[in-house]
């Protein structure tokens, strides 16, 4: 079944209409004002059919098919299923739930009944988050709301597809526009109804997300626990952050949170008991938060009593030499070996003291950190083969190594060996004998050195940094040029700058 129709308003139909037979009248006056010639006429009627077809064309003519579905219709219900639908802002029966939690107890009541009755109702979830196989994938992990693809998926599967509804808490941000699916549904006539889900700003709420916590740490030494704070409420706080062990304070942190902003801290623990410790870190429930369930992170750290095994490496015995060996030597959770290649005297020898660099893996894996002094490579220091064995301590077994230059000017020899890699700075190599300094000089700490752990003397801040400025100064440095990209600066010396 089939008929004609035009895609025109009723009031473009009879101003064509009337434009039609003015046309008319005008070819009848001209064809009578010329003795009613037949060649008159021919060409009125040829210029009236050239008329009629351009009206007819202006009011779109279209033949419509009516073509009776054997298939019912579909009403098809799009639920965004992206990471951003776990958030929680929806206020529903008096409880703040995740956005997808909203849609799944809407979905589950009678709200699409009425649609049931004459269509058939199709519910497809997009875009969750694929399930991966290793966890390293993660990191190659691409998420967003595609709503192109989406609706154009929809589309191609429905053959008798009545309407869509989508059910999202966004723009698009992967993919196509979906204007271009847009358009295709357009041309078929199918609706698209769109209903956002969520709030677009948070809700009042300080929030204590993730905390970086070790899988294990050593009895009595400090360990950092990084966390993330997150305010979302328009005012400052300044509060107390409580680590617990059970129900055992062990730790607390000032902190000062800026409104409206996210901040990284760290808190500090020296354990004192061995075994694994179930420990919570609290803040307070800040004045009118909406969701309080999240002021809190609970996380295992399993405390070892282990030694520290160190290798100190230098030339000299220098003050540096002297002063690290006797604090480790001191110190019950290392156990220290010294190898001292005197330039005129030969090797070191005493107690603690190494007749020979550890020149296999199986005697230099032990280790956990390498002091490396005024040491070079090359004739009465350290060959190709111990640097290449350093550089494998580290990158293999996340050895630490420190690097500690001298007058000597023997740090230039680590240059265009294995160990090149592994420095943080760009050596001044003009200078190999360093900057020799007439007043004292001392370290100041950078923003990042001021709360990192490797620079932590005392848990609180202010104490820490007052610790620093009692330490004794130096009056010789190592001539450097700038940072190499990717290392942090934890201190700089406090006058010369490059």
């Amino acid at each position: 079944m089939s008929h004609w129709t035009f895609a025109s308003s009723p009031l473009l139909i009879i101003a064509a209409f009337l434009l039609g037979m003015l046309s008319v009248w005008f070819s009848y006056r001209i064809w009578t004002g010329n003795a009613r010639s037949r060649q008159i006429m021919a060409l009125e009627i040829f210029r009236l059919i050239i008329i009629i077809m351009l009206l007819i064309t202006l009011l779109r003519p279209e033949r419509i098919q009516t073509i009776q579905w054997a298939e019912e219709p579909a009403v098809v219900v799009l639920n965004d299923a992206s990471g951003s639908m776990t958030t929680r802002d929806v206020i529903y029966t008096n409880q703040v739930v995740a956005r997808q939690e909203w849609i799944t107890s809407k979905l589950g009541t009678d709200a699409l009944a009425p649609i049931q009755k004459t269509s058939r109702v199709v519910v497809d979830a997009f875009d969750a988050p694929p399930e991966q196989e290793k966890p390293e994938d993660v990191t190659n992990l691409i998420e967003g709301t595609d709503l192109n693809q989406a609706l154009e998926s929809a589309l191609q599967r429905e053959s008798n597809l009545k309407a869509v509804l989508v059910l999202t808490d966004g723009d698009w941000n992967l993919g196509d526009s979906p204007a271009l699916a847009a358009a295709q549904y357009r041309n078929q006539s199918i609706p698209i109804f769109a209903v956002q889900v969520g709030r677009e700003s948070p809700l009042p709420d300080v929030e204590l997300s993730a905390v970086s916590a070790p899988a294990y740490g050593l009895m009595g030494e400090q360990i950092s626990l990084p966390f993330h704070l997150h305010n979302r409420m328009q005012k400052d706080f300044k509060f107390k952050a409580l680590l617990k062990d059970g129900e055992e304070i062990v730790a607390e942190k000032e902190v000062t949170l800026p409104a409206a902003t996210d901040l990284q801290e760290t808190i500090v623990w020296s354990p004192q008991q061995v075994g694994e410790r179930n420990l919570t870190l609290e803040i307070p429930v800040q004045g009118d938060e909406a969701l309080t369930d999240n002021n809190s992170a609970e996380f295992k750290v399993n405390v070892r009593m282990e030694t520290l095994k160190v290798l100190v490496i230098d030339s000299y015995p220098r003050w540096e030499y002297r002063y690290l060996r006797n604090a480790l030597e001191r110190d019950p959770g290392v156990d220290m070996s010294c190898l001292l290649f005197h330039p005129q005297t030969g090797m070191g020898g005493g107690r603690d003291y190494l007749s020979s660099f550890p020149s296999s893996k199986d005697l230099i894996a032990p280790y956990d950190v390498i002091f490396l002094g005024d040491v070079g490579v090359g004739e009465n220091g350290l060959s190709t083969e111990d640097v290449t064995l350093i550089r494998g301590l580290v990158e293999q077994q996340a050895g630490g190594l420190v690097l500690m230059p001298g007058r000597r000017g023997r740090h230039t020899t680590w240059l265009e060996t294995p160990l090149e890699e592994l420095i943080p700075v760009q050596f001044d190599t003009s200078r190999p004998e360093g900057i020799a300094l007439q007043n004292e000089a001392q370290l100041a700490l950078t923003r990042l050195g001021s709360g990192h752990w490797l620079t932590r003397f005392d848990i609180s801040a202010e104490r820490n940094a007052e610790l620093w400025k009692q330490l004794p100064g130096f009056y010789w440095s190592t001539a450097v040029e700038k940072s190499r990209p990717g290392s942090e600066i934890l201190a700089v010396h406090d006058s010369i700058r490059n």
